[in-house]
């Protein structure tokens, strides 16, 4: 991982000159993912850090109007570099209104943060089983556990059910969309507002 940031960091992103204004550590949880190569991690351990960061301007100066806030991994969002400091320092001499405008940028939407993972269930299997567990999720975030948690009870299955394995042919594969908005967290798990589901 890269120097760790902290909020009104001013940083190289991708896009230019920016000022952090939020940092998300992200953890392995117990659900897999086929886009990431984390067998090696154990739960809890850290799995990314993402920065959110309003773009101030580009490398050479010019000032961005549009679409300034926006987010990605720590791994490419480094600690400004003495030839952005230089540009930097030049604009808040020359233009202190745009500075002053920058520094009341807020973020007014949420980033969505989409998560896609998969769990085996006995058959036979009604799809309504997961909608009626999303309507009551519908007014509070959640965590993948809880999810996990409330399918074992709705189905009553007992403990020693594995979600994540039991691949035979009295079983289905659900894939389930998991919908977490800014990369919200508690406990070192992400915060699921909704989710879809498919089954194969």
């Amino acid at each position: 991982m890269s120097k760790e940031l902290k909020p009104g960091d001013w940083v190289d992103a991708l896009d230019g000159i920016s000022k952090v204004i939020e940092v998300k550590h992200i953890y392995k949880e117990n659900y897999p993912l086929a886009s990431t190569s984390n067998n090696e991690l154990e739960l809890g351990d850290l799995l990314n850090i993402i920065v959110i960061y309003k773009i101030f301007c580009d490398f050479d100066g010019k000032l961005r109007k549009r679409n300034a806030i926006q987010h990605c991994s720590i791994k490419v969002c480094t600690p400004i570099c003495n030839e952005s400091q230089a540009v930097l320092d030049k604009l808040k001499k020359a233009d202190q209104s745009s500075l002053a405008k920058f520094d009341n940028l807020t973020q007014k939407k949420p980033f969505r943060n989409n998560v896609t993972t998969w769990v085996m269930i006995p058959k036979p299997f009604e799809v309504g089983v997961l909608t009626a567990i999303n309507k009551e999720f519908d007014k509070e975030a959640f965590t993948f556990n809880e999810l996990i948690n409330e399918l074992r009870v709705k189905l009553k299955l007992d403990k020693t059910w594995c979600f994540f394995g039991n691949k035979t042919d009295e079983v289905s594969q659900v894939v389930l969309s998991l919908n977490n908005k800014n990369y919200s967290s508690k406990d070192k798990q992400l915060l699921f507002t909704d989710f879809s589901a498919e089954v194969f």
